[in-house]
């Protein structure tokens, strides 16, 4: 099984997909510019181990990194250059780690890794903090952590705040969970988590799904989407605890019949697991978001709920990933596919 991930360069036209082969415990990482005629590749490296949910750092980008898909596997964080060369590696030492999930946000130096478990029961999100990559591996780093009885599709840092939110999925329900991590001047010593509130429980029903989290001034965008069915939900929900401003669902599923149609072989199963074992990422532009279907992406208007515009995608799959980049977005379907779509 092949996964695929894509992060963008925080101030160049780049990107890197990030292709992650649990057979072969291999992956396959290849640079684009993105020109005025569409993407042009400029390199590409093939390296050990399974590299995963790569986020902008300022030199490069961060993935979280296990040599085989075992728990208890060593997981490791590490640093890859631009030039797709792996800058600098440190391991999690933790008791016992799950098949790993992370996010990292280099504006306030914060990690979240899914999900340091004790030997037995049930165990946490990590929130870490550390100014170097080297930090995060001491336990002096930990700032707290998030129960979770089973899996963490995504995260979200609040990007000019101290917010960040984490979705928790399992077969007995799901919610999000927004925290506040607190530096030292906020607190008077050391660097805190705290709880702020939960939702979407009634949007995010069982562990079938994956999504993205954005914050949105006082307010939090859920998307999920139902990693069988393929359908889209879009929440708002007010982070002062009055719910709900809207929940609306997006026709965006897979039309199986007309693929059997064209002959190819991609099946419900192999798509809920590429869903369900990787990113599903969505563009947030102003008060739009951009998020992606079956050979297509969506904009929904915020305020209202309603979709806005469409967009028809030339790829064979499932679109999982929408980024925002030089006044255009860039899809990649769940075979890696790439596209940029002009809107």
């Amino acid at each position: 099984m092949k996964i695929y991930d894509l992060v963008l360069h925080p101030s160049d036209p780049t990107v890197v997909r990030v292709g992650c082969d649990f057979d072969a415990r291999t992956t396959e990482l290849v640079r684009y510019d993105l020109t005025a005629k569409g993407l042009v590749e400029t390199g590409s490296a093939v390296v050990e181990g399974l590299l995963r949910d790569p986020d902008p750092a300022d030199d490069g980008f961060v993935v979280w990194a296990m040599p085989v898909r075992e728990w208890g596997a060593p997981v490791l964080m590490q640093r890859v250059d631009w030039d797709l060369k792996v800058a600098e590696s440190v391991e999690i030492r933790r008791p016992k780690l799950g098949l790993m999930r992370g996010a990292y946000d280099r504006r306030r130096n914060l990690a979240i890794l899914d999900r340091s478990f004790p030997e037995s029961g049930f165990g946490d999100a990590l929130v870490l903090g550390s100014e170097t990559l080297a930090g995060f591996a001491e336990t002096t780093a930990e700032v707290g952590g998030v129960p979770l009885v089973s899996h963490m599709p995504c995260a979200a840092f609040e990007k000019n705040g101290v917010r960040v939110a984490v979705m928790h999925t399992d077969q007995g329900g799901a919610e999000v969970h927004v925290l506040a991590v607190l530096d030292e001047g906020a607190v008077g010593g050391g660097v805190q988590l705290g709880k702020l509130t939960e939702l979407a429980s009634a949007q995010i029903l069982d562990d079938a799904c994956v999504g993205s989290l954005h914050f949105w001034g006082n307010e939090i965008v859920v998307v999920s989407v139902d990693t069988y069915v393929t359908d889209t939900k879009v929440g708002v929900y007010d982070l002062g605890g009055e719910g709900a401003r809207f929940v609306c669902e997006l026709q965006t599923g897979i039309d199986w019949d007309q693929l059997a149609e064209e002959g190819l072989s991609l099946d419900e199963e192999e798509v809920s697991m590429q869903l369900g074992n990787g990113r599903t990422v969505s563009a947030h532009r102003d008060d739009v978001l951009w998020v992606g279907g079956f050979r297509s992406v969506v904009a929904v208007d915020l305020y209202s709920g309603k979709t806005t515009d469409k967009h028809d995608v030339p790829v064979k799959g499932f679109v999982s990933h929408v980024i925002a980049a030089e006044g255009v977005l860039v899809a990649m379907d769940t075979l890696g596919q790439l596209e940029v779509v002009r809107s």
